[in-house]
């Protein structure tokens, strides 16, 4: 069997690895020492569910967190078709959100520093903590295609189909331009 049809017979599983590494990937970046503060990537885009719009704030803050108006504020993963130059250039891709146990896990491994999966020659070590911590983002990293406007977002599991398949339909918004669609970073022009 070839690479490509078992990639298209397991696509699921393909997109789970994926979505896996982005989010540890993720982690790396947050947990990391040291750094340049003013990196663009010391930053996110946020959604204010109460006003509709996209803002940029620290990327330690896990969503949701408070507005200014008093209303929930949620991730928003923005996506380019081929190229993340400037904010015209993306989509809202999708929403996303962590429920109060998965936020304080990712808190605690915040607090204890990436080490805590390394042995000690700094190879990755699979524990019982990280497959833990796996099952809890699978059931509670929550993730919503855009709401229309006037309506809530429907909130599903990332580690389930359904969230799988809002993850899917975002990386379709690129399909007919011949562009690849791409996760975009915050841009310096966003920068606060």
């Amino acid at each position: 069997m070839s690479l490509s049809n078992w990639i298209n017979q397991h696509g699921m599983l393909v997109t789970s690895i994926a979505v896996a590494g982005l989010v540890i990937a993720a982690l790396v970046t947050v947990l990391r020492p040291g750094g340049d503060d003013m990196s663009r990537y010391s930053y996110r885009y946020f959604y204010d569910l109460n006003t509709g719009e996209i803002v940029v704030d620290d990327n330690t803050k896990i969503p949701p967190i408070l507005s200014v108006s008093g209303g929930d504020v949620v991730g928003a993963i923005m996506i380019g078709c081929g190229a993340c130059d400037n904010r015209d250039d993306m989509k809202l891709g999708w929403l996303e959100k962590y429920t109060d146990e998965a936020k304080q896990m990712i808190q605690v491994g915040t607090d204890q520093g990436p080490d805590r999966f390394t042995d000690e020659s700094g190879q990755m070590v699979v524990t019982d903590q990280m497959a833990q911590f796996r099952e809890v983002m699978d059931r509670d990293h929550l993730l919503a295609q855009p709401p229309a406007k006037g309506e809530q977002p429907q909130w599903v599991s990332e580690g389930y189909p359904e969230g799988q398949y809002v993850i899917s339909q975002a990386m379709r918004n690129c399909a007919g331009s011949g562009k690849r669609a791409r996760v975009c970073s915050v841009t310096e022009d966003d920068l606060p």
